[in-house]
């Protein structure tokens, strides 16, 4: 019994020593996940937030973007609003949290420390950032499923249609650059009802009787 807790105190000693290494899982998979396709090939590791280093009585201690994220959190919390990652990113995502002349945000998409001004990026991780961010925040745009949290009806972009599913497709054709196709002809539209619900083109009958009628609700 004796040497079976020794070598119990043994091991918790060896995890209580290694831990502060991979002290937040949670947040930097949190934070990999806010970022989606834009998060460094290399991922995050817990320097992103604490500071490099440490030993271990303060391995989590925060760095500047770290006590910065803290504060914010804080804040929200006092006011009652959401405390996650996203809400407290967005907030300081323009702020410059280390003092090193780059935002936040920027040092983030780069794959650099925000919280470290000895780690900022170079003139070419710079040069295309302004198309990167711009690209970032249309993904935190679009829709993203997020377990647990309440579905909100997203405002419907103004772009001169009157039906709201055609304002959603004419708002994401022009981000794309794409034109719609020109309109149908009744014969394509006689076919595609034909085929889409009983699998069978119409009929010779069918479509002359429907060619034949003018009126915009021909059957």
């Amino acid at each position: 019994m004796r040497f079976a807790r020794l070598v119990s105190l043994a091991f918790f000693a060896v995890i209580e020593s290694v831990a502060p290494v991979n002290a937040t899982p949670a947040n930097k998979k949190a934070l990999a996940d806010l970022l989606g396709p834009f998060a460094p090939t290399k991922g995050f590791d817990c320097r992103t937030c604490h500071v490099a280093d440490s030993p271990t009585p303060d391995a989590y201690e925060h760095n500047a973007f770290g006590a910065r994220l803290a504060e914010v959190r804080k804040d929200l919390r006092k006011a009652g609003k959401p405390t996650d990652l996203r809400s407290r990113l967005e907030l300081i995502a323009d702020e410059d949290s280390d003092g090193d002349g780059v935002a936040n945000l920027v040092e983030l998409l780069t794959g650099h420390s925000p919280g470290d001004a000895a780690d900022k990026p170079s003139a070419a991780e710079l040069k295309d950032i302004d198309t990167k961010r711009n690209a970032f925040r249309k993904y935190l745009a679009a829709y993203q499923w997020r377990p647990f949290e309440p579905v909100r009806r997203p405002a419907v972009p103004i772009v001169g249609e009157t039906h709201p599913v055609d304002a959603f497709l004419t708002a994401a054709r022009r981000a794309e650059g794409l034109a719609p196709r020109p309109e149908a002809s009744k014969t394509v539209l006689l076919r595609r009802l034909y085929l889409d619900l009983i699998g069978l083109p119409p009929s010779r009958d069918a479509m002359t009787t429907f060619l034949g009628d003018p009126s915009p609700d021909a059957t």
